[in-house]
């Protein structure tokens, strides 16, 4: 078997609340995903909500246009929500 038929040796994978929200929690998980491919991941994967869900709970979102890609070997999953269909966030705390 050669190098490039066999799958990733050391995978990442990382789960965010709201990435492209804009707040420290989407900037950090996508730094943390760029650090990983420099120190030896070589598939890093960010589980995070669907653009249309973020969209829908009225969070601030970066602007979807202005985004720079990931680098290859980041993969953003954004799979449908599975049981409540609610965003986790902080304002529902505020009372």
């Amino acid at each position: 078997m050669t190098e490039q038929s066999r799958g990733p040796q050391r995978r990442l994978v990382i789960v965010v609340r709201a990435d492209p929200v804009v707040c420290g929690h989407a900037t950090e998980a996508r730094g943390l995903a760029e650090v990983a491919l420099t120190r030896g991941f070589d598939d890093v994967r960010i589980v995070t909500w669907p653009i249309e869900t973020l969209k829908a709970a009225g969070l601030p979102l970066k602007p979807l246009d202005e985004l720079l890609p990931y680098s290859e070997g980041i993969t953003v999953e954004r799979p449908g929500p599975v049981g409540d269909y609610r965003v986790p966030d902080g304002r529902h705390l505020l009372g």
